[in-house]
């Protein structure tokens, strides 16, 4: 069973899947796909969260949409109200991109993890040879990446050939 930041987590996700643009949506879906695999039956578990939670009220640290109801007329409270919830909307609202984006570059380097290869051999001549290897399928998946992914995916896969060098040049860390 899912602990329920993964079932918060899935429904975002899910959101995103349903309403991203591009590679977005095509990345939010294989994301769907690794939590689906990773924590069976999460699926069922957010749609019965979605029914147990449906409430009028927003979940606490989300904002709705429009502008909050003023108690009082504006002539007499002035626009604080209005000024306010735009400014903890904006912040919401940041919040909310940097941890899309977060999960983006996330998801970017587990690709690059998992699903591509870095090694460095010798050839019966005596080369040195260091490949970087992916099926057919995680270069497709590469290049429908958004920029930030990609930047990460790159990266990180620079970051794994660095340490095959430096293995190849320096031997094994000591301790």
């Amino acid at each position: 069973m899912a602990l329920e930041k993964h079932v918060l987590r899935y429904l975002s996700v899910k959101a995103l899947a349903e309403q991203g643009v591009g590679g977005e949506r095509t990345n939010a879906k294989n994301i769907l796909k690794v939590m689906e695999q990773k924590f069976p039956g999460i699926a069922a578990q957010a749609s019965q969260y979605k029914k147990t939670e449906a409430d009028p009220d927003p979940p606490p640290g989300v904002w709705p949409t429009g502008a909050p109801p003023s108690p009082a007329p504006e002539k007499e409270t002035g626009n604080w109200e209005n000024l306010f919830f735009n400014a903890a909307q904006a912040a919401f609202h940041g919040a909310y991109g940097f941890a899309s984006t977060l999960t983006n570059v996330v998801f970017a380097r587990q690709l690059a993890l998992e699903r591509v290869d870095v090694y460095a051999r010798e050839t019966r001549s005596g080369n040195i040879i260091l490949s970087v290897r992916m099926e057919g399928e995680v270069y497709d998946m590469a290049v429908d990446l958004n920029g930030i992914q990609k930047t990460a995916f790159r990266d990180y896969l620079l970051e794994r050939v660095r340490g095959e060098l430096d293995l190849m040049l320096w031997g094994p860390p000591e301790g």
